[in-house]
């Protein structure tokens, strides 16, 4: 199942992305690789951000809206998209995941994002989030 949220607009992003929940097989799948979500850059279309669930259907707070440290990070992505372009946040994802390890300190996606979400969480969450 895929479900388009409508949340609160990020006021650092100009253009906002298109945020959905996937559920079913493939969020079952990607939540136990660990995933909580996945930033990704669609030509002619703009950042689409996905979340992925692995509940059964009913818990409707569950599919309202993503944890508040999942959303941030992805908005964070969402923003280096929008600073650096979607060829450079695609290729160094991509060489920084496969070169220095995706929890690697040096990766120039990942760790970023990781210590903004960090300190957001620890001045307390915006209200947008």
């Amino acid at each position: 199942m895929i479900r388009r949220l409508r949340l609160t607009p990020c006021p650092f992003l100009v253009r906002q992305p298109t945020e959905l929940v996937i559920s079913g097989p493939v969020g079952w799948l990607m939540r136990k690789m660990g995933w909580a979500g996945f930033t990704v850059p669609v030509p002619f279309v703009g950042t689409v951000i996905l979340y992925w669930r692995d509940e059964p259907r009913g818990y409707e707070e569950f599919w309202s809206r993503p944890h508040p440290s999942e959303r941030y990070h992805e908005l964070v992505h969402a923003q280096q998209i929008a600073k650096h372009g979607a060829l450079w946040y695609v290729t160094t994802w991509l060489y920084d995941t496969a070169v220095l390890g995706y929890n690697s300190p040096f990766h120039r996606i990942e760790s970023p994002a990781r210590e903004a979400t960090e300190a957001a969480e620890m001045q307390g969450w915006p209200e947008w989030v």
